[in-house]
């Protein structure tokens, strides 16, 4: 659970849809108070008698302890979010994930819950997407430039989706006005944010992208 609440995005790549409404945080607060939580979660793991566990229990026990040293290595050293403007999580529970386009096309197309809840979650992640952009943008740092070109071409899709699909599934959703007028707000300050993120990698930080996109041999050994 805590690791899907920090990576609501996965959650919904999973199936479990509690977190559809809400972004990674990764404010400098944010990010401390994962850590605290991890390291709360090895103490505790750390006091438990392994001796007394069944076999396939201690094997679990030690997946947990390796998975959470893990990902206290992506947040204290190898800090994706300083390098990483493709809006994607690599953190290795599951292969790179963009999570904007794709956690947005995952709600609008599902079959997991009536359109009116559907559309509720949608309006409140895209409500929360220009904040989270914002995080995104003062958090980087020097990425690659092979990145940054790669994020001006992804989020160009971004921008055709919200413009097309999402326009589209707010406009015919079978649901009150009210939410519909609340969503396509929503969808024009996400849409703006996404405009905004394309200036910010064209003009900005494609000029100075000069970082290299590989980790290095001591954080990959760490890894």
């Amino acid at each position: 659970d805590g690791l899907l609440l920090a990576k609501p995005h996965l959650a919904t790549f999973m199936g479990d849809h509690r977190f559809d409404d809400r972004w990674p945080d990764y404010s400098a607060s944010g990010i401390e108070l994962r850590e605290r939580v991890l390291q709360q979660q090895k103490l505790r793991l750390a006091s438990v008698d392994k001796g007394r566990l069944l076999l396939e229990e201690q094997i679990d026990a030690e997946i947990l302890s390796d998975g959470i040293e893990l990902e206290q290595l992506y947040l204290r050293e190898i800090r994706e979010w300083e390098r990483e403007p493709r809006l994607q999580d690599t953190f290795p529970y599951y292969d790179p994930r963009e999570i904007v386009a794709t956690r947005a096309s995952d709600i609008l197309h599902g079959d997991f819950a009536p359109v009116e809840a559907r559309l509720s979650s949608l309006a409140s992640l895209m409500k929360g997407l220009p904040e989270f952009l914002r995080q995104v943008q003062s958090q980087l740092k020097n990425p690659a430039r092979l990145y940054t070109e790669q994020a001006i071409a992804d989020n160009r899709g971004r921008l055709e989706l919200f413009q097309r699909e999402v326009a589209e599934f707010v406009r015919t959703a079978e649901v009150s006005a009210r939410l519909r007028d609340d969503a396509e707000a929503a969808r024009k300050a996400a849409l703006a944010a996404l405009q905004e993120y394309q200036r910010f990698l064209e003009q900005d930080l494609l000029g100075r992208s000069n970082g290299d996109w590989r980790l290095g041999a001591d954080l990959f050994r760490k890894k």
